[in-house]
């Protein structure tokens, strides 16, 4: 690493000046013996005016003092000077020892003439290490070193020619010791400007790497600063709900494990809002949202300070309130919050709730089961028909709870076979032959006694077990299948699938293992799901999935068709192959069903679909349908579900 040449110089010349002057009171004192042993020695010499050389060289040292106390008073009380005051410094140090150097000069030129041997050798030797000492002492100042040097041996080596009896040769090796003293001058002074100079770029890359190190802290702090943000950013919106930015189901669970800290109870409210699938399904989606955030927004200035209020999803929300809060609060949050009339798009709409509570933990051991509670409590009032109202969690309500354990107990066993097993129901045509079967899940646990599939599915889909269990449905029905192949049959066999299922992106992929498996054309399957996909938020994915299952040959049935309120708007852009009309408008024929009827028909024969009516179970229903134009029929009448239909 370089630095700029100025600011090396500058640093060496500061360093040299501070380094003389730190030697130069040692020296002070050396030369102040020194002259006082040759002042000594030459009082009794013929030259007179001794006393006076010894009186200047006093005042001489002792001006040198002086500069050298002003200079250290002055660095230590202004320890940072400009270069040219210190360059004033050196100059003053400088006339110092060159006064000092023409002194000694004086005494030998003009003493030592005629001064005595041992009075002659006596001063040379002194001299001589003096400039010998000078070599080192004086090698931070290259000129003043010099000129001092050659001041103290050369006049005394000429004066050895004009003593009494001369001496050459001592001259000679006083001229050779001048020479090498200069030269180890030199070299001493060249280390130390060499050290000075790799000192300073050691300093200078030492507070380079400072620097550096400072600004690699300062990202990293920034860094850290940015990474924190992030995850608090990341933190935020996993526990948020997208559309209403209340807390989600992970947001609510956290804020509540970390509220039993300072808490030993609360109550757990669950709001299913009455009329809002009507209004979500007439108006759109788009008006469902802005529903949705209102009632949000209301219940956000209702919900007390201490409180916690998320959507657990779809139009369910979930509020917390710690300790004990009387209903009639509980009353009044909810009314002010949902139950007054709202208005989108200048136009009035109103919705109710129901609510089922339950007290953590009087009602439950655990935050989930408590909210579990306090759902079941809901649900068992919207069963009743009791919308609208307010009902705890209770002992009868538990019996649900318990039931729901032991169902999902039964769908957490690696072999579901040993608790479940599917029957098959036929799908006729006009001629009672059997075109299709439909597989059906049941369960054999008889301590629970009759378990309906609709409640054991639903359970399935919210603890994620639809997905194993699924597959297993579709394995058991192709096993089948392929059973009834080998002897002569070749029904479609018709498999339910769940919203939930459809949501997996390897859906399709998985589809087409199991009939690998089973060595199975994909014609032969059909995959029946209910219109109520259309009202699941990923609704576009699972229509892309449908796509890619429509792709491999495989024929999807709509079931229970007639019930939902978007299908048929959308019924032209589904890759659907057959309606199967519900059981509802079967059983209400001759009445208000027939139009009904009439009018899918109708659409099935426009869109190019095939059409099944389920729940046929009496030969007038039958007829009836027949001439309505149904071809393909669905019921007891044809039989019930069975483990072998096709059994001769």
């Amino acid at each position: 690493m370089t630095f700029p040449q100025n600011s090396n110089n500058s640093y060496v010349e500061e360093n040299l000046i501070a380094l003389a002057y730190k030697n130069h009171l040692g020296m002070l004192a050396v030369n102040s013996f020194a002259t006082l042993v040759v002042f000594w020695l030459l009082r009794l010499s013929p030259v007179t005016w001794i006393n006076s050389w010894g009186l200047v060289f006093l005042i001489v040292m002792l001006l040198r003092f002086l500069v050298e106390f002003a200079y250290r008073t002055h660095r230590r009380l202004q320890p940072e000077i400009s270069l040219g005051s210190l360059l004033r410094w050196r100059f003053a140090f400088r006339i110092g020892l060159w006064s000092s150097g023409a002194l000694w000069a004086a005494i030998a030129i003009a003493a030592l003439p005629h001064a005595t041997d041992t009075q002659v050798l006596s001063t040379i030797l002194i001299i001589s290490a003096q400039a010998s000492g000078a070599t080192a002492v004086l090698a931070p100042d290259k000129i003043g070193g010099r000129v001092y040097i050659t001041s103290l041996l050369l006049p005394c080596s000429v004066s050895l020619l004009l003593i009494s009896t001369p001496l050459p040769f001592l001259t000679f090796l006083g001229c050779i010791f001048l020479i090498v003293m200069l030269i180890s001058h030199a070299n001493n002074h060249r280390l130390i400007v060499g050290s000075l100079k790799l000192t300073f770029q050691n300093e200078n890359l030492l507070h380079h790497l400072q620097s550096q190190n400072a600004e690699i802290l300062a990202l990293n702090s920034e860094l850290e600063g940015r990474v924190k943000e992030r995850t608090a950013a990341l933190e935020h919106m996993a526990s948020r709900d997208n559309l209403t930015c209340l807390l989600n189901r992970s947001g609510l669970i956290n804020q509540l494990t970390s509220m039993l800290s300072h808490t030993q109870s609360f109550h757990v409210y669950f709001l299913d809002l009455d009329k809002f699938k009507q209004i979500n399904d007439s108006k759109g989606h788009e008006v469902g949202d802005k529903v949705l955030r209102h009632i949000t927004k209301n219940l956000s200035e209702n919900v007390p300070s201490n409180g916690l209020l998320a959507r657990w999803g779809g139009d369910e929300f979930v509020f917390c309130l710690p300790g004990e809060q009387c209903k009639d609060q509980v009353l009044h949050l909810i009314f002010s919050g949902i139950s007054s009339p709202i208005e989108i798009d200048n136009e009035m709409m109103q919705v109710g709730v129901t609510i089922g509570y339950a007290v953590y933990p009087d009602d439950a051991e655990t935050i989930n089961d408590a909210i579990g509670a306090a759902d079941l409590a809901a649900t068992e009032l919207k069963k009743q028909g009791r919308r609208g109202e307010l009902l705890r969690f209770n002992k009868n309500i538990a019996v649900s709870l318990e039931r729901r354990t032991l169902i999902t107990e039964l769908l957490s066993h690696k072999d579901l076979g040993e608790h479940f097993y599917v029957e098959y129901q036929p799908i006729v045509d006009s001629q009672q032959n059997i075109i299709a079967l439909e597989a059906l899940c049941r369960i054999n646990a008889p301590t629970l006694g009759s378990v309906t599939p609709d409640e054991f599915i639903a359970i399935a889909e919210e603890n994620g077990k639809i997905h194993e269990l699924g597959k297993w449905v579709l394995n058991e029905a192709c096993r089948y299948l392929t059973s009834q192949i080998s002897a002569g049959n070749s029904p479609i066999m018709s498999v339910n699938v769940s919203p939930i299922q459809m949501k997996n992106p390897r859906f399709s992929i998985e589809i087409k293992e199991v009939l690998d498996k089973h060595h199975l054309p994909s014609h032969l399957i059909a995959l029946e799901m209910t219109e109520s996909f259309l009202e699941h938020e990923e609704v576009d994915g699972i229509i892309d999935r449908l796509n890619q299952i429509v792709e491999q040959g495989i024929h999807i049935y709509i079931d229970d068709f007639g019930t939902g309120y978007s299908s048929l708007s959308r019924l032209r852009d589904l890759p659907v192959h057959t309606l199967k009309i519900d059981r509802y408008f079967i059983a209400s024929l001759e009445e208000e069903g027939d139009e009904l009827v009439d009018s899918i028909l109708y659409l099935a024969n426009k869109f190019g679909l095939d059409v099944i009516a389920e729940g046929v179970e009496t030969d007038a229903q039958f007829v009836h349908l027949q001439k309505l134009g149904c071809q393909n029929f669905q019921g007891f009448l044809f039989g019930r579900p069975t483990p072998d239909p096709l059994q001769h």
